[in-house]
């Protein structure tokens, strides 16, 4: 079992967020929304969370296996290079320097299917809700609307009398 001590983890932390900051993102040479990215992490997605012990990951990503790759290896180069310069920024001896070693090196890519068939899938979830609420809304409003207009022709309409009521009528009677 290894038993890593808290400076490592904290190390790692530290090359974690120099790694994403957006200047070093530009240094690397990947633009936003470009089609070659990276991500540096611990393994997970929160930062502070050290309990994976002093582990980067690096992860490529681009349109081609080979960019994909050499991202990878052009970010791993550049983590050692960073740690390599703080160590040297607060003249640590030599021989205490930590070195990076890869426990797994970059693996083969592979294409990322399902991102297309997950978008259609979540426009078409959503168009149904829309499509449901829009219908239920159109429901709810049709009786409010359908009373207010009876109303407004009651009121236009002239009142005419009820069926079943008797009109009042006299009649002169000769000789009366």
């Amino acid at each position: 079992m290894l038993n890593f001590d808290h400076g490592l983890d904290v190390a790692a932390s530290i090359l974690i967020s120099v790694m994403s900051t957006p200047d070093m993102v530009a240094a690397m040479g990947v633009t936003s929304g470009g089609e070659t990215q990276y991500a540096v992490t611990n393994g997970t997605n929160n930062l502070e969370s050290l309990s994976t012990g002093p582990l980067v990951f690096v992860e490529g990503e681009s349109r081609t296996p080979e960019a994909a790759t050499e991202i990878t290896h052009k970010v791993i180069a550049r983590v050692q290079e960073e740690l390599d310069a703080r160590q040297r920024q607060v003249q640590a001896p030599r021989g205490t320097y930590i070195t990076i070693s890869e426990a797994v090196p970059p693996t083969t890519p592979a294409p990322q299917e399902g991102r297309k068939l997950r978008s259609a899938a979540a426009a078409l979830g959503l168009g149904v809700i829309a499509a449901l609420a829009s219908s239920f809304a159109a429901e709810s409003l049709s009786g409010p609307l359908r009373s207010l207009r009876e109303r407004r022709r009651r009121r236009a309409e002239p009142e005419e009398p009820r069926s079943g009521a008797q009109e009042l009528v006299s009649a002169d009677r000769p000789g009366a």
